[in-house]
């Protein structure tokens, strides 16, 4: 079972241009970062969002580190327009 984490401090200051970098425990020994995800701030409560396009995206980024088919550190700015074909 992997856990997330969230690392790295905010990379700007406006509440919606903010970036962290995501990080996944696989093993001991493995982790698979994806570098400058871009995340809200809820003004209300502070709360960090992340928008269901994101989200997708992560997931699928995920899965291509788990497959091997990108490296276990990337950017989320260089992968996220990748298109998945049939």
């Amino acid at each position: 079972m992997s856990t997330l984490s969230m690392e790295a401090p905010v990379m700007s200051g406006q509440t919606d241009n903010l970036t962290r970098d995501m990080v996944w425990h696989v093993s001991s020994d493995k982790k698979m970062t994806v570098r400058n995800v871009p995340y809200s701030m809820m003004d209300t409560d502070g709360e960090e969002i992340i928008s269901l396009d994101v989200s997708i995206k992560l997931e699928l980024i995920r899965e291509l580190i788990l497959q091997e088919e990108v490296p276990q550190d990337v950017d989320f700015n260089d992968i996220a327009d990748v298109e998945v074909s049939d």
